[in-house]
């Protein structure tokens, strides 16, 4: 192998990072295709996990909705009750 090829074999082991540090432009490319899939992938994520919370909070929501109903109907239910056994009632 010439040295030329041995040089080009040495340089082209660095890692891509290291490459992209030392202003190699295809290098600095890679470099950034690579972040760029990895938000990609991060966003997704993201928005998975958002949806799923926006599903919970929908659920929780929903519970508290019939929990204030339960509770209306019962205070209206213990109203009626005072007003039965206050003086005067029925």
């Amino acid at each position: 192998m010439s040295v030329a090829a041995q040089k080009a074999k040495k340089k082209s082991a660095k890692p891509v990072a290291a490459r992209a540090a030392q202003g190699d432009p295809r290098a600095f490319t890679v470099v950034l295709e690579e972040l760029n899939g990895k938000f990609d992938v991060f966003g997704q994520a993201l928005t998975g996990l958002r949806e799923h919370m926006d599903r919970r909070f929908e659920h929780a929501d929903q519970r508290f909705d019939q929990m204030d109903r339960r509770f209306d109907a019962l205070e209206g239910r213990v109203d009626r009750v005072e007003g039965r056994l206050e003086p005067g009632g029925d």
